[in-house]
């Protein structure tokens, strides 16, 4: 069985709110996404975070929320 899915990459930006790769782990968690669909790297205060959906629509919706969060 394949598993179609395509990657998005965003940027994420360590702030008061969400200040560690731990605290942006958790709040991926609590707005949908499971943990084994996404990877989170930090270099010098700045993570990227890349993660897998295969429904175009909602990995819109989840940029759009992490977005918001920034």
């Amino acid at each position: 069985m394949t598993v179609s899915a395509s990657q998005y990459v965003q940027t994420l930006r360590f702030s008061h709110a969400i200040p560690d790769e731990a605290s942006w782990e958790r709040h991926l968690i609590e707005i949908g996404l499971e943990r084994e669909a996404f990877h989170i790297s930090n270099d010098d205060g700045v993570a990227t975070l890349k993660f897998w959906e295969p429904d175009r629509i909602e990995a819109l919706r989840v940029l759009a929320r992490l977005d918001r969060l920034q």
